[in-house]
């Protein structure tokens, strides 16, 4: 049985599902012995106020975790790694120290070593994790390396080292695959870089039946994630449109008290479906930064809200010629924001097409090597 060992900043069990958790199950689903490795948790995490680590059990920190079958998982729980301190002096100074981080506390990962060496391919995602690399690559130099980028590390608040570890170590991949055509040439220079966007599981949005929302009266706006995520749009859109019920699922913090604001924090894949499926409009309400552009392709929320045929609105710099459902809006601009929530309101959501949806499967094949991936999801009459 080969082993592929996902280098991740997400914990396998987490109630949010990202891309890596997909992969893991596709490859599982192919036979593969799976070991998921979660980097970005330390001491330091917990005096941060890190939420995601109180999904994990303390039992669990730098401790092998059969999950299931042949699905391994690893929290990898060292005294501190680095972590962006929002200061462009402080980042600086801590560099040095930084760059230590995958030489440090090396022997917690100990349990690790058996699948570290006897690994057929690992899986990097953008985060602290590839600050690990080349210890992986001294102990294993036969496996194959990979990259695949769910995100822009300089998109995403990592500390600056996390870009420049990239930087230094992108060649020596032997594939990285990114999820936007937009971040092609980014890795202009590198021998082997292939784009495909994110997968879609679509079976559970397929055979949801049952909607969330008891008041048929209302119109039900829904926001799934928490990436950069903007909460002065629900502070505006809330206040301009009393009449329609707003639904923020996975962000819980700086949010106004309004009596048509719900916040649910972090939901099970499963239990979040059937808000999608049975909402009126979904809203991508991020915040911009440098180089946030690549959003407009590579968004899991926006493939979701597409697929279940929402009209979606999405600030300004998320514009996409050929989804003709987006209506944007200028971030912190009430009249504008006004706008494209009541184009949204008017749109006739039938006309919506769905665009070709990759599968995980397609990822596994890429990512392993394996010649003639690109087959898409098929693409069922959702009923709502």
């Amino acid at each position: 049985m080969s082993t592929v060992v996902f280098v991740s900043a997400h914990y396998l069990k987490s109630k949010r599902n990202a891309g890596f958790h997909w992969l893991a199950d596709a490859f599982e689903l192919r036979g593969w012995n799976v070991v998921f490795l979660c980097v970005g948790f330390s001491r330091l995490s917990r005096l941060g106020g890190v939420q995601r680590l109180e999904e994990v059990p303390e039992q669990e920190l730098n401790q092998l975790h059969i999950v299931r079958g042949h699905v391994t998982s690893f929290v990898w729980y060292p005294w501190w790694h680095p972590m962006n301190l929002h200061n462009r002096a402080l980042n600086r100074l801590m560099r040095p120290v930084y760059r230590r981080f995958g030489r440090n506390n090396i022997n917690k990962l100990s349990p690790l070593i058996p699948y570290i060496t006897g690994a057929d391919l690992f899986v990097f995602e953008g985060g602290p994790g590839l600050l690990l690399f080349d210890y992986f690559k001294e102990k294993n130099g036969s496996a194959r390396y990979t990259y695949r980028v769910s995100d822009d590390v300089r998109v995403v608040p990592f500390h600056p080292i996390i870009g420049d570890q990239e930087d230094r170590i992108a060649t020596d991949f032997d594939l990285i695959s990114v999820p936007s055509a937009r971040m092609l040439g980014k890795f202009a220079r590198c021998r082997n870089v292939v784009h495909l966007p994110h997968g879609l599981n679509t079976r559970p949005f397929d055979v949801s039946r049952d909607s969330p929302y008891r008041d048929r009266g209302k119109v039900n706006a829904v926001s799934i994630g928490s990436t950069l995520f903007d909460a002065d749009f629900f502070d505006i859109a809330a206040e301009l449109f009393p009449e329609i019920d707003f639904h923020v699922i996975g962000y819980s913090r700086e949010l106004p008290d309004r009596r048509n604001l719900f916040r649910y924090g972090e939901m099970p894949f499963k239990e979040m479906v059937p808000y999608v499926k049975f909402a009126d409009i979904g809203v991508a309400a991020y915040t911009y930064r440098e180089g946030a552009e690549y959003l407009a392709d590579s968004s899991n929320k926006i493939a979701q809200y597409t697929y279940c045929r929402l009209p979606l609105v999405a600030p300004d710099f998320l514009k996409a010629e050929d989804r003709g459902n987006l209506f944007s809006y200028r971030p912190g601009d009430p009249a504008s924001i006004r706008q494209a929530m009541r184009l949204a309101l008017g749109f006739d959501a039938s006309t919506i097409s769905w665009p070709n949806f990759v599968g995980w499967d397609d990822h596994v094949d890429l990512l392993t090597g394996v010649q003639g991936h690109g087959s898409t999801s098929e693409h069922p009459t959702l009923e709502r």
